[in-house]
């Protein structure tokens, strides 16, 4: 395609964003008063990542928690559809493709479903959930005030994005359904399926290593810029390995990074590497089996509050305007770096704070 027609493609594309945002939202209200809770249908929007759906479970426990007939729905992504196939709390799986060829075919689909209320569970604008808030035509949208933006019929206020965990800012998109939350005990949730949990167990076993609390080091993220560095991790857990010996260590990655989690290991001792995964699923099972959890800023914390796993963190925090996506409602510690990388933080910093995490825990349990 010369430069023209491409140049022409993208006005066309552009125009259509504008008018789609432009289609008038119902009459603003402040709450569903002609709504049942009880019979309504409810379609959530979260076609982003793994961590995304974690943080916003909450959000469909407490749903279901206080209207138990309720029907709750969620459109996904390709990369965070398998998370919710264990949820009691969800009816039905939305699966939201960039391509026209399916995304006009589940437009329709999702307008036959004559939802009550469409959440967008976003907490920064998308366009994408914008637009599709609009298209389902359900009787009300929901979702977050932005600055001046209004795109719902019902928009909360979002709580500030530097002071409040990003756990409590989604989850108080429910109080539209008159839930108050001060009476609430607010917890992430996601249980592994019985086969990866026997799987996990068996291999502990296999290793003997269900005798010893288990520090897990997962090394992957969702980009390069955090993984750490493959002789920062060997050099952890050399001193790990000296100086705490009463640790059965595992070392979790994602499929695509054996190679790197082979390297790691090499020639170091008493150190077990985890069997490559099948699913997203198998390596949440092994992360419930840990003591405690050494990791990049990635889903695995959110496991580590799900499963209540003391954690330590390695972040980048280039944006001091935003807080961090810290493990929620667990014990942790957080290793920072402003700049655009993981590998500028040096092994002692890591080491220190495994130190001061695990010293707390031994004086509790002492």
């Amino acid at each position: 395609m010369s430069d023209p027609l491409l140049k022409k493609g993208e006005r066309v594309i552009q125009n259509i964003i504008k008018r789609l945002l432009t289609i008038p939202i119902q009459k603003r209200i402040s709450s569903f008063a002609d709504i049942d809770f009880h019979t309504a249908k409810i379609l959530c929007l979260r076609q982003d990542a793994i961590g995304d759906v974690l943080v916003s479970t909450p959000v469909f426990s407490l749903l279901k928690k206080h209207y138990p007939t309720i029907i709750v729905d969620v459109l996904l992504s390709n990369r965070n559809y398998c998370i919710l196939e264990n949820s009691a709390a969800i009816r039905k799986r939305w699966l939201f493709e960039k391509n026209i060829l399916k995304l006009i075919p589940l437009i329709i689909r999702l307008r036959e479903e004559r939802y009550d209320v469409v959440i967008d569970l976003f907490d920064t604008s998308s366009t994408t959930s914008i637009i599709m808030s609009k298209v389902v035509r359900a009787k009300y949208t929901l979702g977050f005030q932005r600055d001046t933006e209004e795109y719902y019929s019902c928009n909360i206020e979002r709580p500030s994005t530097k002071h409040t965990h990003i756990v409590d800012r989604t989850v108080q998109l429910v109080t539209a359904f008159n839930i108050d939350l001060s009476r609430e005990n607010i917890a992430l949730s996601y249980s592994p399926s019985r086969t990866s949990v026997a799987l996990v167990k068996d291999y502990l076993r296999s290793e003997d290593m269900t005798k010893n609390n288990i520090l897990g080091i997962n090394i992957s993220a969702g980009d390069e810029a955090r993984f750490w560095g493959i002789e920062h991790y060997r050099k952890l857990l050399q001193s790990i390995g000296k100086h705490h010996q009463g640790y059965s260590m595992l070392l979790l990655y994602k499929p695509e990074d054996y190679e790197r989690a082979r390297r790691i290991i090499e020639g170091i001792e008493h150190i077990h590497l985890m069997p490559v995964t099948q699913s997203f699923d198998q390596f949440a099972a092994f992360v419930k089996q840990l003591s405690i959890l050494i990791t990049p800023d990635t889903a695995a914390v959110h496991l580590a509050s799900v499963f209540n796993i003391p954690a330590v963190v390695l972040y980048i925090h280039a944006d001091q305007s935003l807080r961090l996506w810290e493990p929620y409602h667990t014990d942790y510690e957080v290793v920072v770096t402003n700049d655009t990388t993981l590998a500028t933080i040096p092994v002692a910093q890591v080491y220190e704070a495994f130190n001061r995490l695990i010293h707390r825990h031994n004086n509790i349990h002492a």
